[in-house]
């Protein structure tokens, strides 16, 4: 059931002067807060972000003397999800809805008006409830065909159909007769060809209209759509939705739907189609991947340094099978008209994991139903372990992907691997695509297309198949990604964060005050000492950080994964975190820091003495792990400050 979260408080009736007043206000450098008046203050605040009043962008700086100019980008841009508050972003991301009310009632509008081949087109504020917000095939796609939405609206006008019971059943609005009303009315500041009188929407193809026809035009063209980058983050959302709205701006996060052979992507995948997630060990790569991908079908791969084009794409492998004994002519030997057999070495093309997901991606878009294509992963773990220009080979010319989906540029496919998938597509029922159409999907491609995927003769990649890869920061120089492969690619960073509690649906649990419960992972080095992982953490990456000038050694929360009570033995603790830090981290950087190596330890008198730190310290002779020496080492972390670092 559909949540909408709007506002009625724009002071519509004085809308323009109201804009301009708060833009002035910001653009002097105050803030909302130095507005005394709460009525005014909540009305600034309202506009502010429903206009993109904010302070650097190109609506607030123009609608200081031009406030229609934010009008008409509110009319344009204006969508759900947006970042009203964090409740209502989660509201639309958990139903799925993508929608951009004001274009589809214009798009609606104008098909009207070409249908009943009339200068003026209406519709009630009802019908736009009911038809638009309250219809997941127009809320939750992009790509909706609005002329079958107005041939319905057309038909069902001569049934006399009363609305307001099924919108109140349907839509989760508060005050949405009052606040729809309040949003479509922009739309006759927007432009003089649009009227809102008594709850009727009135499109007049006047003079009006042919002014406007460029920025009406803008409207029903414009098909980009914000998405969040990481929906958990909602700083970032907001940053990111803030660039959408304003005029100059374009975060990574925008995407833009087509309406190529009306098929679409599901709605819920609104994510790039190849990306990189990077960071340290430890901050949840997989995990991210996992959690986004977890409804839909995965191939899964891993890099390594014996990695090459082979292991990814196909090869002829040897395989045993029962053959033909044949004479010395070359003739199946036969006794009593049957042939003899024996098991014996043969080879064959045996496909890897870039052509069954290729394959399985083309099997989904030709089996789409109702133009829904169900994605396809092809998840690539520890991409820079291996050699990519080598693993890649030519496919890294189909990763140059055009605005509808598919490859820029088709590359021809050598005689085993379209020997391959011509068998696939052609002789296992899994895979058989007979009715694939994809003519026109490449520019300036003069054969069939169609026929050429479907016979192996070129490879292309289709708008259903996401290729995505985790990368470890800390092993980059293992084998360097070039520029011309990085740029063909989006990149998604994995922040080092501390970690919280979360329900069985995956969301975040919260304490009275609406803060994230923390996970509070504990170090257990015996029965009565514990140490606290995070705050371990936090504070040997900053020394990582200042050893090293970067990023790359740190270790994210998950680097040592506790148990089910929470505990990080401390055996665990130090044959791997110590082991990581000793090998990857002090070795190449450094131990000159007195302030984390300086232990006391008991000389042959039983008298502490001070001792420079050595990692077999952390031991003793019979192996086990030293308690006292991992507890000091421990609180030399935790009490450790640049102030008192000495030649680190």
């Amino acid at each position: 059931m559909p949540k909408y979260l709007f506002t009625s408080d724009q002071r519509i009736s004085d809308l323009p002067n109201r804009i301009k007043w708060v833009s002035e206000f910001i653009q002097n450098g105050k803030t909302l807060s130095e507005i005394s008046d709460k009525s005014d203050n909540n009305n600034a605040t309202t506009l502010k972000f429903y206009y993109n009043l904010y302070l650097g962008t190109e609506t607030c700086t123009k609608s200081v003397s031009d406030p229609l100019f934010s009008i008409r980008n509110f009319v344009l841009k204006f969508q759900f999800p947006n970042v009203r508050t964090s409740t209502s972003l989660n509201d639309s991301l958990n139903e799925g809805t993508l929608f951009a009310p004001f274009r589809s009632v214009v798009s609606v509008l104008v098909m009207m008006a070409q249908l009943n081949n009339e200068k003026v087109a209406q519709i009630s504020i009802d019908e736009i409830l009911y038809y638009l917000f309250c219809n997941p095939y127009v809320f939750k796609n992009p790509e909706a065909d609005y002329r079958k939405v107005a041939e319905r609206i057309l038909s069902d006008r001569n049934n006399n159909q009363n609305l307001s019971d099924k919108i109140a059943s349907t839509l989760q609005w508060n005050q949405h007769g009052r606040q729809s009303k309040e949003l479509f009315t922009v739309l006759t500041y927007a432009s003089k060809c649009f009227k809102l009188s008594k709850g009727i929407l009135t499109l007049s193809l006047n003079s009006d209209f042919y002014i406007d026809k460029d920025y009406i035009d803008q409207i029903l063209n414009y098909s980009k759509f914000w998405y969040p980058s990481n929906p958990s983050d909602f700083n970032l959302s907001t940053q990111e939705y803030i660039s959408y709205m304003d005029t100059i701006n374009t975060p990574y996060s925008v995407i833009e739907f087509n309406n190529y052979s009306q098929k679409k992507m599901n709605t819920s995948i609104t994510y790039s189609l190849q990306q990189i997630y990077y960071g340290a060990p430890g901050t949840g790569k997989s995990h991210t991947i996992n959690k986004i991908t977890k409804d839909w079908d995965v191939i899964r791969t891993t890099f390594h340094p014996d990695s090459d084009y082979s292991t990814f794409v196909g090869a002829y492998k040897p395989t045993v099978g029962m053959l033909p004994i044949c004479d010395e002519a070359g003739q199946p030997i036969k006794i009593n008209d049957v042939g003899l057999k024996k098991e014996q070495i043969t080879y064959k093309f045996v496909r890897q994991a870039f052509l069954n997901a290729y394959l399985s991606a083309w099997k989904k878009y030709a089996d789409a139903k109702d133009g829904e294509v169900k994605p396809q992963f092809l998840v690539i773990e520890e991409i820079n372990r291996g050699n990519c220009a080598q693993i890649f080979g030519d496919i890294f010319q189909l990763l140059d992907r055009a605005d509808n989906g598919f490859s820029t540029y088709p590359i021809v496919a050598d005689s085993d691997i379209s020997k391959s998938i011509k068998e696939a597509f052609k002789n296992e029922d899994v895979f058989k695509i007979d009715s694939l159409s994809i003519d026109g999907a490449v520019k300036n491609y003069n054969s069939d297309l169609s026929y050429d995927v479907r016979e192996g003769r070129v490879l292309l990649l289709p708008p259903n198949l996401y290729i995505w890869a985790t990368m470890n920061t800390s092993d980059q120089s293992l084998f360097p990604i070039d520029s011309a492969f990085k740029r063909r690619w989006d990149w998604k960073y994995i922040k080092i964060t501390n970690a919280y509690e979360k329900d069985d649906n995956g969301k975040y649990k919260t304490d009275e005050h609406g803060n994230k419960i923390p996970l509070n992972w504990k170090i257990k080095i015996n029965e009565t000492t514990e140490k606290d992982w995070w705050e371990f953490l936090d504070k040997i990456n900053a020394i990582i950080s200042n050893m090293t000038s970067s990023a790359d050694k740190q270790l994210g929360y998950f680097f040592c994964k506790a148990d089910e009570n929470k505990v990080i033995s401390v055996e665990k603790f130090v044959n791997k975190v110590i082991f990581y830090l000793w090998n990857d981290v002090f070795k190449d950087y450094g131990f000159e820091d007195s302030s984390l190596f300086l232990v006391k330890v008991k000389d042959k008198d039983g008298k502490d003495i001070d001792k420079d730190l050595t990692y077999p310290d952390f031991f003793d002779e019979d192996g086990k792990v030293n308690e006292e020496i991992t507890i000091q080492f421990v609180d030399n972390v935790i009490k450790w400050s640049k102030k008192n670092e000495n030649n680190l």
